[in-house]
């Protein structure tokens, strides 16, 4: 017989976040939670796993600032999304937030400033483009 698979849900928080009018991309491959890795070679928004008893905005301003040296600001949520993911195992609860970078640090490899308009050629995930 063969055995029930188990089906889970997961919370992610992500964020928009912008400086002088570019976003943040960054690519699945240079951040380790597994969130942003789902989209490995891909650039999309910084996504991260929320684990039980967290809060989001201290799971996205914790994550700012160990990965990228970047200190959020004016933050917002402007949305959720929900998606059922690994062939339907798992129920994937997104919390979205726009945020404001005042000042850009040196810290290059895992991230770039793009504007809005040139975000295609990062083939840039199209599922936020609403949000932009």
């Amino acid at each position: 017989m063969l055995e029930r698979q188990r089906k889970e849900q997961k919370i992610v928080v992500s964020c928009i976040a912008y400086h002088n009018g570019k976003i943040l991309l960054l690519r699945g491959s240079q951040v380790s939670d597994r969130a942003s890795s789902r989209s490995m070679g891909y650039f999309s928004i910084p996504r991260f796993t929320v684990t039980f008893g967290q809060e989001p905005e201290h799971v996205l301003r914790d994550a700012f600032l160990d990965y990228f040296d970047q200190v959020l600001d004016e933050m917002s949520m402007i949305g959720t999304t929900q998606r059922l993911t690994d062939m339907g195992q798992t129920q994937e609860v997104e919390i979205i937030y726009r945020a404001s970078v005042p000042k850009v640090t040196s810290r290059t490899g895992k991230f770039i400033f793009v504007e809005k308009d040139e975000a295609d050629k990062y083939m840039f995930k199209s599922a936020y483009d609403h949000l932009l």
